[in-house]
């Protein structure tokens, strides 16, 4: 995870590097349309997860080829919609809306249906990526996702050598980066699980179509939001802008995906334990999956926060406006995420997702007027995101006021046991970050210096949250595991 998070950055800088701050702040808003159009991905991901864990849970084998080959068919179906969605209306919305310039538009048409057929390949992967997490194969997991990432950085360097349209090339070769993984996945699945081959079996079709109906609302209000601010924000301020917000993206998902990697590895067993009706398990992992989960976002975001215009400057040759502000203010917003995502995992065990889909999805919707109208009142394009970072924290209560009936949670004890220690050890460790910060500030540090800043925040940044953060008995439990783990060494 952290060799994925640290190449996903380095990626970002060849690519700006290597197509300019236009081309890439274009790729990332009409890739963006197509993403949004693919916004029932995660919904049919998490349901396809869901029911095979319980299957699993139960084995029940007949269940899991069941469950396996009706989501492929789900897939085939969602695709058929998103070629539809993308042919018509996306392509209208990109030829009229969108602001770029004039000279670019059939650069942007070519870019944009590259990027379609790109997403129909990555979405028929997803049912073989869900039987993995389930089983959890996680090596393979982890393998495939750094072999990922290094062929999108090995596509880059021919690049710099190659005359032409950069930009349309670069969008083939993600194509085919995409269409080889795809092959893996399936080589792999069909091979270590028989039960996940496809069958012409549609038994729970209904059934998974049914839970992804009320689990899309939250991935529409999601993908809706994100990306209807980057609509918002080239509507004001153009693609320069949008670069900084697609750099904000590059850095935040390589960031938050170390936390969504760590919960993707703890959400089957979490699953399993409610499926078994063991409701005290269940609540226990809750505060230690999202105290961990918290913790590791802390450590990670924290140093990068407070040196973002030193690390952006090394990073990139050119950075683009508001670029920093914009990274701050997106991890920030992501602190309360990493408390949503247990609770979303407990939820969906339940089945019943009805109220609570309806009530995050409304409330994460509401903030797509407000991105409107700050920037129509002249505030500074990084402001967007200060409603994301109201709506997760509004997200979490209403998913602790919705399981309190279900593992007799109290909302007084979630936040007393949970919130309070972690937002306090927060304050005290942004403090002594910010003192040192001010001690340090004069002359624009060598990168050895810059390099030390940054190890002596870490280590600070991880004793603080050894000692305060982690209780007695979650620290015997680390310091064991290291002293295991010296030993074998």
């Amino acid at each position: 995870m952290i060799l994925i998070m640290c190449i996903t950055l380095y990626t970002s800088r060849v690519v700006i590097d290597v197509l300019g701050i236009e081309d890439y702040g274009l790729y990332n808003l009409v890739g963006g349309l197509v993403v949004f159009f693919s916004f029932l991905n995660g919904s049919i991901t998490g349901s396809t997860q869901r029911f095979l864990c319980v299957a699993l849970g139960k084995n029940d084998l007949m269940e899991t080829r069941e469950v396996f080959s009706s989501s492929l068919i789900a897939y085939l179906i969602l695709c058929t919609v998103i070629i539809i969605l993308g042919e018509t209306a996306g392509l209208w919305f990109v030829s009229t809306q969108l602001n770029f310039p004039p000279e670019k538009h059939n650069l942007a048409i070519h870019v944009y249906q590259i990027s379609l057929l790109t997403a129909i390949i990555n979405l028929l992967r997803m049912p073989y990526n869900a039987a993995i997490i389930a089983y959890e194969r996680m090596s393979f997991f982890a393998w495939s996702s750094i072999i990922e990432v290094v062929l999108k950085l090995g596509i880059l360097y021919p690049l710099f050598s190659i005359s032409g349209d950069k930009l349309i090339i670069y969008a083939w070769l993600i194509c085919i980066v995409t269409l080889i993984i795809n092959i893996v996945y399936v080589v792999y699945v069909t091979r270590r699980f028989p039960e996940c081959r496809f069958r012409p079996i549609c038994g729970k079709l209904r059934e998974i179509l049914s839970f992804t109906g009320w689990s899309s609302f939250s991935a529409f209000a999601n993908v809706g939001a994100r990306q209807g601010m980057n609509f918002i924000v080239n509507i004001f301020c153009g693609v320069a802008v949008n670069a900084a917000v697609g750099i904000m993206n590059q850095v935040c998902n390589a960031v938050y995906g170390f936390i969504q990697n760590f919960q993707t590895a703890i959400n089957p067993p979490l699953t399993k334990l409610f499926a078994a009706g063991d409701f005290c398990a269940v609540k226990k992992m809750l505060f230690r999956t999202s105290r961990l989960s918290y913790y590791l976002l802390v450590m990670l975001s924290m140093p990068l926060m407070f040196n973002i215009n030193l690390v952006l400057s090394i990073w990139l040759k050119e950075v683009p406006p508001y670029t920093g502000m914009f990274c701050i203010l997106c991890l920030l917003s992501l602190f309360f995420n990493t408390f949503g995502g247990p609770i979303w995992t407990i939820i969906q065990a339940t089945g019943k997702i009805k109220f609570y889909q309806i009530c995050i999805s409304t409330t994460t919707l509401l903030s797509i007027p407000l991105f409107y109208l700050i920037l129509w009142l002249g505030a500074p394009p990084y402001l967007v995101l200060a409603p994301t970072v109201t709506v997760n924290i509004i997200v979490v209560f209403i998913g602790v006021h919705i399981l309190r009936p279900k593992l007799n949670l109290k909302t007084k004890e979630y936040v007393l046991n949970l919130i309070l220690p972690c937002l306090a050890t927060t304050l005290l460790l942004s403090g002594i970050l910010y003192a040192i910060n001010c001690f340090t500030t004069g002359s624009i540090p060598t990168i050895l210096e810059f390099i030390l800043r940054l190890v002596i925040d870490l280590v600070i940044t991880v004793l603080v949250i050894a000692l305060l953060g982690f209780k007695s008995s979650e620290r015997d439990v680390a310091l064991a595991i290291i002293k295991q783990t010296l030993g074998k060494k």
